[in-house]
């Protein structure tokens, strides 16, 4: 056994008979905390559990020659086991600096604005990755000014494993500018983490981290400007350094079994299976093209996929899906093999069950997603899907970050207007409208005449099936969308899981302007965006994306063609302006997907009421001021017109009970996927409630 021995375990340890396996593990050198109140008692402990230990270990040669004679007895230098399987090759030619592991005083956050810009003065095209500080570091100012600066991706203060690995895999070399007293004899994980993945360093000069890597290839520095000339000369002569690095790299042998299995579990692309076979013409033509849609886009992460089928692979889509899908279906093919249909599935880390009728005989796999379109979620499930199969990395994330947090501040105005597809827009008169930032969502791009008129600095759209769906109505709505951001130069906004079909399905001279903003679980809108980069789940595009969206752009919010509908109406999801409907493919909706059209309308609605009301009071709480500038049946819209704009109608008081329970149900629904996301959940009980989802989800 190896623990990390600080005075808490030390005290632990001594009343307690030690087994004569145990190895103890130093991990910092005892100047850090010790004090003279508490140096003599640390000591005798030190002493009484050392002796008998197997062994004593220390992470630098200088830390264990001191050890030794406190304790006057050997103690070895052992490098300590890290968290990343040997690195793949670098993903782009960019030459990256990364700084990673979460700011702090100690490592001279304070310093890298400083560095960040001597550099640039040298080299303007070298890129900063850098690991932000946590909130209670006190280091607001340099993650400020870091964030403003150009060539700079700040990450989140806290990474998992995948995307700390992503980021120190993508970088040309790590920047370890610590302060010089904290590490004259301290190590550091980044540093070995580097060391062992191949990357050469820039470290602060006369430090343990300087001596470290003393026989390997890295340059040193002590101010902003020194640290400069090391960054720019290390690119000047990259090839020699990473050639050196290259050599020294490896894993301790310890870590070799360790690492082998996490370098192939990682490595390893997903085989995907289909269940049952394919018998029907129609159905193996409808499964295959929606397949081709959601799994095209991640194919580089597949290494196969399998269908079982006696039939001749479809030409082309049904007349209800994307006929588009024609021209990029090539990654899927690469990937397909279409066996008979009395062969069994062959072995497979993913098996989908296409027919929810068929899911309780399907062969075992190490994970099964039922995927049906009868059912209610199905689009959500394809989407969520690809997502996992080819997650966004922490460095995309941070580069999307900035791209928002620039497209906001040029954006900023007074007022802010959105813009709903409700029937009240066509008796809009434009001519009167307070001129500001315009956001616009969802089929609104079909109006031409609309959009060249309002300049939308954003279209907004985050429908799994309207948008990012496979049905002709998405391939027609990302044909006009793309026509409507030529015409405006706005900025699409959608869900970060949609990221993978946009990235393949929208044309390609507009993906650059495409901003996937992740979305999590919460009980609250999270309406500060240049902090925080996450939409806060909701059902509906208002609450989802615009209403926060405006919150950071203006201080006041002007809502038009948000009609809702009458509570009465329940048999209808509600009306749109017909200058914002693609009728004909809008028809076909149904056959593409069939299982949404059994969504409950009326508990929807309700819901969105809810949802708009606390989204609207959390603004007024901030201080943004939100209007109605056109007539609507939501209540809390209703509530706020602009002079001269009456309510559509006034809700019953058996209708406020409805929102009532809905929002309530919202609420659990929030903490539930909360939950799925939390870092200290236990994974049992994160599959228990992925289980249960996926239960509901079939209904």
């Amino acid at each position: 056994m190896c623990l990390g021995a600080d005075p808490a375990l030390l005290s632990a340890l001594a009343k307690r008979r030690l087994s004569a396996r145990l190895h103890l593990l130093f991990m910092y050198p005892e100047e850090d905390f010790l004090g003279p109140a508490s140096e003599e008692a640390y000591w005798r402990l030190a002493g009484e559990v050392s002796a008998a230990a197997a062994g004593i270990y220390t992470e630098l040669a200088l830390h264990a020659e001191a050890l030794s004679g406190k304790l006057q007895r050997a103690v070895a230098a052992q490098t300590t086991p890290v968290r990343i399987a040997p690195l793949r090759p670098r993903a782009n030619d960019a030459f990256t600096i990364a700084v990673l592991g979460a700011g702090r005083w100690d490592k001279a956050f304070d310093r890298l604005p400083a560095i960040v810009a001597a550099t640039h003065a040298r080299d303007p095209s070298v890129r900063f990755v850098i690991q932000a500080p946590a909130a209670a570091a006190g280091l607001g100012a340099p993650r400020d000014a870091l964030g403003a600066m150009a060539g700079v991706a700040l990450l989140p203060p806290s990474l998992d494993d995948a995307a700390y690995e992503e980021a120190l895999r993508d970088c040309a070399a790590v920047l370890l500018a610590y302060d010089k007293q904290r590490y004259r004899t301290r190590g550091s994980g980044v540093l070995v983490d580097a060391l062992i993945g191949g990357r050469p360093i820039i470290a602060t000069a006369d430090t343990a981290l300087a001596r470290e890597m003393a026989q390997g290839a890295g340059l040193t520095g002590e101010d902003p400007e020194s640290f400069a000339a090391a960054i720019t000369a290390m690119r000047a002569d990259y090839p020699r350094f990473s050639r050196r690095r290259r050599k020294r790299s490896g894993a301790p042998a310890g870590n070799a079994a360790q690492r082998a299995v996490i370098a192939g579990a990682r490595g390893r692309r997903m085989r995907i299976a289909f269940h049952p076979a394919f018998t029907n013409a129609d159905t193996f033509a409808d499964r295959y093209w929606r397949a081709a849609h959601y799994l095209g886009p991640v194919a580089a992460h597949i290494s196969s996929i399998t269908m079982l089928s006696d039939l001749d692979a479809p030409d082309a889509p049904p007349d209800y899906l994307d006929p588009a899908l024609r021209a990029r279906a090539a990654p899927f093919r690469e990937k397909l093999r279409v066996q008979p249909a009395n062969t069994a599935p062959p072995p497979c880390d993913l098996l989908i069950v296409w027919d929810q009728a068929c899911a309780r005989d399907a062969p075992h796999a190490a994970e099964v997603s039922v995927l049906d379109p009868a059912m209610l979620h199905e689009g959500d499930l394809w989407i969520e899907l690809g997502a996992r199969i080819a997650p966004a990395s922490a460095v995309a994330r941070a580069e999307t970050h900035g791209k928002l947090k620039a497209a906001i501040a040029a954006a900023r105005a007074d007022v802010v207007n959105l813009f709903g597809s409700g029937p009240s827009l066509g008796a809009l008169d434009l001519d009167a409208l307070t001129p500001g930032a315009n956001v616009v969502c969802n089929s609104l791009v079909v109006n031409s005449a609309l959009i060249e008129r309002l300049k939308p600095a954003f279209i907004v759209a985050v429908d799994p099936i309207f948008h990012a769906g496979a049905s002709r109505h998405a391939g027609a709505f990302r044909e006009k969308l793309a026509e409507a951001m030529r015409a405006s130069g706005a900025f699409f906004v959608a869900q970060e899981r949609d990221a993978h079909i946009y990235a393949a399905a929208l044309a390609e001279d507009v993906r650059a302007r495409v901003i996937s903003v992740p979305v999590r679980f919460g009980l609250a809108p999270n309406l500060d965006l240049d902090r925080r980069f996450h939409f806060t789940a909701t059902r509906n595009v208002l609450t989802l994306a615009m209403l926060p969206l405006a919150a950071q752009l203006g201080c006041e919010v002007r809502c038009y063609g948000f009609d809702g509908r009458p509570a009465t109406q329940r048999d209808i999801f509600w009306d749109y302006a017909p200058s914002a409907v693609m009728a004909p493919e809008l028809a076909q909706q149904r056959q593409a997907h069939p299982g949404f059209f059994t969504l409950d309308y009326q508990d929807y609605y309700a819901l969105h009421c809810g949802t708009v009301a606390a989204w609207i009071a959390r603004m007024e709480q901030r201080g943004t001021i939100v209007r109605a500038g056109a007539p609507s049946h939501i209540p809390a819209l209703a509530a706020r017109g602009l002079p001269g704009v009456a309510p559509a109608s006034t809700p019953s008081p058996a209708f406020a009970r409805e929102i009532a329970r809905a929002y309530r149900r919202r609420r659990l629904q929030a903490i539930y996927g909360a939950v799925l996301e939390a870092a200290w959940a236990p994974e049992w009980g994160k599959r228990a409630l992925r289980g249960a989802v996926a239960l509901a989800r079939t209904g």
